[in-house]
This record gives structure tokens, sequence and C-alpha cells, in this order.
């Protein structure tokens, strides 16, 4: 029988023929590191300088910085195709960068609808959890469908 192949986070084959921590240590410490998608980049600083650890806070900056791409035309906001494309962009690294060209204030100011970026229920996710990542937070997006049920890891104090 062949030994049995492990992957890493980014899905590709893992350096060493161990199995994964599965303590609930080794699972908090998992959730609390960027992945490929949840990383900031260049703009990790500006992650890590949003209230620490304060879910609340960062939800209320969260929807500062997006827009619904569905519910700009209940706003009366009509959507160029260029902008209905930025909810097709997936790394928060690259949601930052539109950003914050767009706007470069602070990520805790909230921008006028017309200067947010346009995503989806999805975006919300990845940027809360890029935010807690970021500060060391155990965070994973789970049914991303609704963005209130974005959360820390259960079992961890923040």
């Amino acid at each position: 029988m062949a030994p049995r192949r492990m992957l890493s986070r980014e899905g590709r084959p893992a350096a060493t023929g161990r199995l994964p921590d599965t303590t609930a240590t080794g699972r908090l410490d998992f959730h609390a590191r960027p992945a490929a998608m949840s990383e900031g980049g260049r703009h990790t600083p500006l992650l890590t300088a949003l209230p620490r650890g304060d879910v609340a806070a960062l939800a209320r900056a969260v929807r500062g910085l997006l827009l619904r791409q569905h519910w700009a035309a209940a706003g009366g906001m009509a959507l160029s195709d260029e902008r209905r494309a930025e909810s097709h962009v997936r790394p928060a690294a690259a949601l930052l960068d539109r950003l914050l060209a767009r706007d470069g204030r602070p990520l805790a100011q909230a921008r006028p609808i017309e200067r947010r970026l346009v995503g989806t229920c999805r975006h919300f996710a990845l940027l809360l959890t890029a935010m807690l990542r970021a500060q060391g937070v155990p965070a994973r997006a789970r049914g991303l469908g609704r963005f209130r049920r974005v959360a820390p890891v259960p079992g961890v104090r923040v």
C-alpha cells in the first residue's frame, strides 16, 4: 500500500510526511495564521492597527469598506461593468489594493457608499477573517451565505 500523501494549506504536498496537528491547540494555531486568501500582504500593518480582537468594531469597519453588489441598485446606485467586476476579486490583499487605491484613509474609517469596494457576502467574511487573523485571533469563515456567521473560532475569548 502506498503511503498517504499530506497536503499543505495551499493544497500542495506537505513538506513532511507527518499528519497535521489535530489537537485543540493545533487547530487554534492553524486558524490564527493568515492563509493564501486571507493574507493582507503589504497591507498587513493596516490590519494589525485596527482595534485588537474587538469583533464588533472590526465588523463595523468591514461594513464601512464594502458595498454588497446587489444592494447598490436598492440604494439608487448604478454600477458600471468595471465596478461590478470588483465582486470577482478573491484574495484579501487584492481587495485591499483596490479599496486603498480608491480611498487611502485608514481602514477604520467608513467610506461613502460610492467609494466602497463592491463585493458579495464572501468579501465581507474574508475581510473580517483577514483582520482577525492578522492580529493572531483564530478565525474562520463559516456558512459564507451569512456575514453574521463569521466569528472567532468557538472557545476563544477575545
